[in-house]
């Protein structure tokens, strides 16, 4: 009996399909419409957070000019990371752990820097202060991983395509493969070869198998002059192409 695990095992695979025109544009238009509501969490949780961040730190006792300078400090911080673990992306790498650690740091600051904006009025007002920079840090991220995943996509597809043609990256094979053969000899051009090693219009045309009148047309369409060596008579000559015709 044959086993049918191992007769599922050898079945080959069937390769994926492939995505069809409209499941790409509909991938496409949910893209936009996530990228768009990213864009708009994202600047209006930045701008929030950043007016907490300077309400206290210029509540605290700094200048305006160096506290507007925190909020783009800390979300520098987070975008930087971010950048870094999508370079990595598309080149296929681990993020250094630097990155992790410089994310991790940027969002803990902006998450603490907006509780304790709202700290003062208490724990319900800390909450509502911790939602911007929660919103920002989020669709942040998750506008990394869409980005990500593009990436990725689009690695796979390059991967596929060079898959299915081995040889696009060598171009002196696929000349090779291009270049027609040579047109084969035709009875005129061999003969014309192999007349003077033969040396004579008899010899030629017995190691061609073809009457002699023909070889001495040929030789004369190709303008040589026929000569004979002095062993070989007329008679002699017409005895073999009699020979040659039957």
């Amino acid at each position: 009996m044959i086993d049918v695990q191992q007769a599922a095992s050898d079945t080959p695979e069937a390769a994926p399909a492939r995505p069809t025109v409209r499941a790409l544009a509909g991938d496409q238009s949910i893209r936009r419409s996530a990228v768009s509501t990213i864009v708009i969490v994202a600047i209006v949780g930045t701008a929030i957070s950043s007016w907490h961040a300077y309400e206290l730190i210029h509540g605290a006792g700094e200048p305006p000019m160096v506290a507007a300078g925190y909020p783009a400090l800390i979300d520098g911080v987070i975008f930087m990371a971010s950048m870094v673990m999508l370079w990595c992306s598309r080149r296929r790498v681990r993020p250094p752990l630097l990155a992790w650690l410089a994310l991790a740091f940027g969002a803990l600051v902006t998450l603490a820097v907006n509780v304790a904006h709202g700290w003062q009025a208490g724990n319900l007002s800390a909450l509502v202060s911790a939602i911007p920079p929660l919103a920002v840090i989020g669709s942040y991220e998750l506008l990394m991983r869409l980005l990500r995943m593009a990436a990725a996509d689009t690695s796979r597809a390059a991967d596929s395509s060079d898959a299915g043609h081995p040889d696009a990256d060598r171009p002196e094979m696929a000349e090779d493969s291009a270049a027609a053969p040579p047109p084969p000899l035709t009875l005129a051009d061999a003969v014309l070869a192999a007349y003077p090693e033969h040396g004579s219009v008899r010899a030629t045309a017995r190691a061609f198998g073809v009457p002699r009148s023909r070889v001495e047309k040929i030789l004369r369409d190709d303008g040589q002059t026929i000569t004979e060596p002095a062993d070989e008579t007329p008679a002699d000559d017409q005895l073999a192409d009699d020979a040659e015709a039957a």
